[in-house]
């Protein structure tokens, strides 16, 4: 979200986004954002109460993607595959935690989809702050 977006419902749902938790960070100059969201996806992996599947699951996928993409491993179909799986997560989970995580995912794609294509197309990162965290990629059958 931009920091020129005014803090109510109406404003931020026109924006695209929501207050969920009503949790505001502010992500400084030089952080990788991608790095970022891999951490965030790291935190709601561990967080969600692993009930559903599309939470439960979806949630560690995500991160593993993000991962593998600031590890130099990201794939250019990742980028679609990160969107059907936010859709998927908004679309089948059963509580407003796995509905709206992928709200971090979609607004950083959004904002930042520079960083996301110089991370997976160019395997680079522009903040030359990423240190690699896989050295392979796991994939399922399902996975473009």
């Amino acid at each position: 979200m931009r920091a020129d977006v005014k803090l109510d419902f109406d404003t931020l749902k026109a924006a695209g986004t929501h207050m969920g938790s009503a949790q505001v960070r502010a992500i400084p100059a030089g952080v990788c954002i991608v790095n970022e969201a891999a951490r965030l996806f790291a935190y709601l992996a561990k967080e969600n109460c692993a009930i559903c599947v599309p939470c439960r699951v979806g949630t560690k996928r995500v991160q593993g993607i993000l991962e593998s993409a600031y590890s130099g491993l990201g794939r250019e179909s990742d980028l679609a595959w990160l969107d059907e799986l936010g859709t998927h997560m908004e679309r089948f989970s059963l509580c407003g935690f796995g509905i709206t995580a992928p709200s971090i995912l979609r607004t950083t794609m959004r904002e930042f989809a520079d960083e996301y294509r110089a991370h997976i197309v160019e395997r680079r990162c522009p903040t030359n702050t990423c240190s690699p965290v896989r050295s392979r990629r796991y994939e399922t059958m399902a996975q473009p």
